[in-house]
């Protein structure tokens, strides 16, 4: 089947928990390893270039965003300037036999092919206003501070939208 959107969405969190439990356990680990004298440059890999390619100023959450608030955005021109934005980036790849729709990643866990028909329009989905009420009301305090006070702060994507005056409510934005 496609792997489209919603699929980017979910490995971009698993890649976000990856980063935060590798750096969690590692450095823990380190610290204590040379503290006790058995290890010295001691060194892990890290997922942040896949991070910076998904996530980035010029990743392809970002470029997907500014895709979907220009006239005329489509899935194939957001697919083009997303490959072409991060061609040096040895984890997005596309091959001859992709279609213009689709583009790959290299994730901490495998290779996989996405197709983007469908990105901008999915993107562009707004919560129900409805929904946002009983989301506000929730006794989850994270879920209720997040309806009410829109996009996470301090992520990239947030932080380069405001930078160029892009306001739209996107789902991504929730990241």
């Amino acid at each position: 089947g496609r792997i489209g959107f919603e699929q980017l969405s979910i490995n971009y969190a698993n890649e976000r928990l990856q980063y935060m439990f590798a750096s969690n356990v590692f450095v823990t680990l380190i610290d204590e390893y040379e503290r006790e004298g058995l290890a010295e440059n001691v060194s892990y890999e890290t997922n942040t270039d896949v991070l910076d390619l998904i996530g980035g100023k010029v990743g392809i959450l970002a470029t997907l965003n500014e895709e979907c608030i220009r006239p005329g955005g489509s899935d194939v021109e957001f697919v083009f300037k997303a490959l072409n934005q991060n061609k040096k980036s040895n984890r997005m790849f596309k091959t001859d036999l992709f279609t213009r729709l689709q583009f790959g990643v290299r994730h901490y866990a495998g290779p996989v092919v996405y197709t983007a028909d469908n990105f901008l329009s999915t993107n562009k989905d707004i919560m129900p206003i409805d929904l946002q009420k009983i989301a506000q009301t929730s006794p989850n305090v994270v879920i209720a501070a997040e309806v009410a006070t829109g996009p996470s702060k301090g992520n990239a994507v947030t932080s380069h939208r405001s930078r160029t005056n892009m306001n739209k409510n996107t789902v991504i934005s929730k990241f």
